[in-house]
């Protein structure tokens, strides 16, 4: 029904502006109402989107909840939940999980370009966490392009804030910053 859509986009958005717990309330209660009319499609994104929120704002991921949604059928739900498994990993400090989170990335997933956008992302940032400065910043500038064809918030904001670091550890403070100030108003 229209409630239910307008209470998923109404709960991803508080995901996405790192509302943790208003995402969180409104994601248990739409799961509440979505789980016994068999909506699995909203109540899987909702549990993405929530382990999304907790894992940017540093705090560890629902592994056993991301590791279920593996297991589903939609390949773009399953590449998303992969890279938030390399995400949280980071956020863990786990270098091993990490890197195998990443290969593992678009493994037996169809290669459009959306499929290449969302797994260019997480590649970049455990690039970056596993020491490859270089490697993120070429990443991360490749994903940039990639964006620039199809928008993918998610996706976007982690390749710029890549980029920015890894120009940053690479000794590159003015480039550094100039990428910052053009990420702020790309995004904004």
């Amino acid at each position: 029904s229209a409630f239910v859509v307008g209470e998923f986009y109404r709960t991803v958005a508080l995901c996405q502006t790192g509302h943790i717990e208003r995402c969180a309330a409104g994601a248990d209660a739409l799961i509440a109402l979505c789980k016994p009319l068999g909506l699995s499609t909203i109540t899987d994104w909702l549990g993405f989107f929530l382990s999304w929120t907790r894992i940017s704002a540093g705090f560890g991921g629902d592994e056993a909840l991301l590791e279920g949604l593996l297991q589903r059928a939609d390949p773009f739900l399953v590449l998303n939940a992969r890279g938030l498994l390399a995400m949280s990993a980071i956020v863990d400090g786990d270098h091993p999980r990490a890197s195998r989170a990443v290969q593992s990335l678009r493994e037996g997933l169809p290669d459009t370009h959306a499929m290449r956008v969302s797994s260019i992302a997480p590649e970049a940032s455990v690039e970056l966490f596993l020491g490859n400065a270089e490697g993120a910043l070429a990443l991360a500038e490749r994903g940039l392009v990639l964006t620039a064809e199809w928008m993918f918030p998610l996706a976007t904001g982690s390749l710029h804030l890549t980029r920015t670091d890894a120009l940053y550890r690479l000794g590159r403070a003015a480039d550094a910053h100039r990428a910052a100030l053009r990420s702020r108003d790309a995004l904004l």
